[in-house]
């Protein structure tokens, strides 16, 4: 409506979109340097996950014969929340593989999430 955009006009012009989005980029940077760190420390042998260049999320890939949706499932019954890759294949492929997000995660909980997913992968 126009309220909104007439507040959003507002705050654009006194700058404060571009501190929120300094502030929003280092969080984020933050939080996917933690999600990568915790993967390289925990994740058992065979898994890879992807360095994300841009967004919220990183693909994990599964070590060789390993179900993400069965993964996704455990991992629900450990509060861990996974996406399986298979939602995002329509041909079905994507068994192997997760997108793990890291933006709504709090920051402190992104270690313990990634060490009880990798439990249930060994």
């Amino acid at each position: 409506g126009a309220l909104g955009q007439r507040l959003f006009e507002e705050y654009a012009r006194r700058g404060w979109l571009d501190e929120q989005l300094v502030r929003s980029r280092s969080l984020y940077e933050r939080k996917c340097a933690r999600l990568l760190a915790a993967l390289e420390r925990s994740m058992p042998e065979g898994a890879r996950w992807t360095r994300p260049q841009g967004g919220f999320f990183s693909w994990l890939t599964l070590p060789d014969g390993a179900d993400s949706a069965d993964l996704a499932r455990r991992a629900v019954e450990r509060s861990v929340g996974i996406v399986p890759g298979t939602l995002f294949f329509p041909d079905g492929r994507g068994t192997d593989t997760a997108r793990l997000s890291f933006s709504l995660v709090d920051e402190d909980q992104i270690d313990d999430g990634i060490e009880r997913l990798a439990s249930l992968m060994t």
